[in-house]
């Protein structure tokens, strides 16, 4: 009986949650928050790294915020800040409807991403073992979908869909790991570092002289030696580049074989949802986040 009041409650909260989302969704941000920790936010002093997440989705609504989250429009803004595109992976191509792709002369293998999402990427290590019409029937579920009314991510809520056919970068045979930097007003605090290759991608987190953290993600830990890159220093120069001017923005970068490539740079990682282990992590992150959360000095507010 406990099991079908358990699918009972779990119903009604995605029914509330649903309706929130299409008709009021700041709540539907707030009613999130509550699911993943049990308790409200603090919107007046927040404390977290989570809840000042929180708080930028609700409030902030500058543009710089929707051109770095265009994965396509962000190529730009990348090379004007670092001088050039030599840490741009290396674009083949940038289509806006799907008889666009059946034009396209792609290589074996490329990566293909939309531009207006987030987490959505097909890997093609072989494109003669393709479907016909497989890339089209995926490009068009994702053409059709805007990011913001599945999770209220603002930044989203503007960008010109778009699909992107990007090289396809290895390391050792393998999709390279994933140096994310957590930068605070232009300065980079703490490396979170995802190994790929791996189905629950494990996750460590160090601080800039890359000693490990007591922390953890429901991913895990992984525990393989981890040795520095050579130009380390080079890393943590594009990350200070890159989020200057911002109170808060994550910095994604690879590193293959000595060459460092820019990922992608991120608002809301998690969607203000890290479940740190132990969780007095989410405080520490926080306490960087040198910002006064007052409404009136996020002066964008339009929807």
């Amino acid at each position: 009986m406990s099991k079908v009041k358990d699918k009972i409650k779990k119903l009604i909260f995605k029914l509330r949650l649903k309706f929130c989302t299409a008709f009021f969704p700041q709540a539907a941000i707030i009613m999130r928050y509550k699911r993943n920790f049990g308790r409200m936010p603090d919107l007046i002093n927040p404390q977290t790294l989570n809840e000042k997440i929180i708080n930028k989705m609700l409030y902030d609504r500058r543009p710089i915020l929707t051109l770095v989250a265009d994965k396509y429009l962000v190529r730009d803004y990348v090379a004007s800040k670092l001088c050039g595109d030599q840490y741009l992976i290396k674009m083949y191509a940038s289509v806006d409807t799907i008889a666009g792709i059946r034009k396209l002369n792609l290589p074996d293998k490329f990566v293909m991403k939309p531009s207006h999402l987030s987490g959505e990427v097909k890997i093609v290590v072989d494109s003669k073992m393709l479907a016909k019409g497989e890339l089209e029937k995926i490009a068009w579920a994702w053409l059709r979908r805007n990011y913001y009314h599945s999770f209220n991510e603002w930044a989203y809520k503007h960008i010109h869909p778009r699909i992107i056919f990007e090289e396809m970068l290895e390391f050792d045979g393998k999709i390279p790991d994933d140096y994310k930097f957590f930068c605070f007003n232009g300065e980079p605090r703490f490396i979170q570092l995802v190994k790929s290759g791996r189905v629950k991608r494990p996750t460590n987190f160090y601080d800039l002289n890359f000693s490990l953290l007591p922390v953890k993600l429901l991913s895990g830990n992984f525990y393989e030696k981890i040795e520095i890159p050579k130009n380390y220093a080079l890393m943590l120069e594009i990350a200070r580049k890159l989020s200057a001017g911002f109170d808060f923005i994550r910095v994604d970068l690879y590193n293959v074989n000595g060459r460092i490539f820019f990922g992608e740079l991120t608002n809301y990682p998690n969607g203000g949802a890290f479940r740190f282990n132990p969780s007095l992590w989410d405080v520490e992150f926080g306490k960087y986040w040198d910002y006064n959360f007052s409404i009136k000095n996020y002066p964008h507010r339009n929807s």
